[in-house]
């Protein structure tokens, strides 16, 4: 179990997570009657707030990093980026997580937005646990990647790529070409960043 994480990393693994849900049919249907529209307010060591949005609609998966105003945002979420990660993995249970004071929800989803978002989810849960427990270095590529997209993007959204350890992967459709050898020589799961398409 993991000690600390960075925003950098945690949003990684939402678009890690927005990536695993490509070929959901449940979240398919359910992009068919509509979209969602998350704001994330991550807080750092220092008490500082870094907002992030997630948008998922049918033509669209991104995070990017910025705030919208409460009414443009289906569910807006307060947390650390550790708490995040424990509730993806499955670490950590939401009521919990409610309760404990972890995790803030700041606005209230409607429910199907919430079932939206607990699809997502679940989706991400069963795409990690089918992949097996991350190595050391498909965690370190992990950082790397989510560092790079943090300092290289300059407030682009940037499209991800995870290529699983047994080589299948999941993709914006932005992103081509091999996947690059990981530091420690393995392909496991890495991260690529590009530029979104126009």
């Amino acid at each position: 179990m993991r000690d600390t994480m960075t925003v950098q990393e945690a949003v990684a693994e939402l678009r890690e997570m927005l990536a695993a849900s490509g070929s959901n049919t449940t979240i398919a249907d359910r992009l068919a009657r509509g979209s969602l529209s998350v704001l994330y307010e991550f807080l750092g060591p220092d008490g500082a707030v870094e907002p992030y949005v997630m948008r998922v609609r049918r033509d669209l998966r991104e995070v990017a990093a910025g705030a919208v105003p409460y009414d443009q945002a289906d569910i807006v979420i307060r947390t650390e980026p550790l708490t995040l990660h424990r509730l993806t993995s499955g670490e950590l249970g939401g009521r919990e997580a409610i309760v404990s004071g972890r995790l803030d929800i700041r606005k209230a989803p409607s429910m199907p937005k919430l079932l939206f978002m607990r699809s997502l989810f679940n989706s991400y849960k069963k795409t990690r646990l089918r992949a097996g427990p991350p190595s050391e270095c498909a965690v370190e590529a992990s950082t790397e990647a989510a560092q790079a997209a943090q300092q290289g993007t300059s407030g682009s959204t940037c499209a991800v790529e995870l290529v699983m350890e047994n080589g299948a992967a999941a993709s914006s459709p932005a992103l081509g070409g091999a996947a690059p050898e990981s530091s420690c020589g393995v392909e496991t799961s890495q991260a690529r960043v590009a530029e979104p398409a126009p």
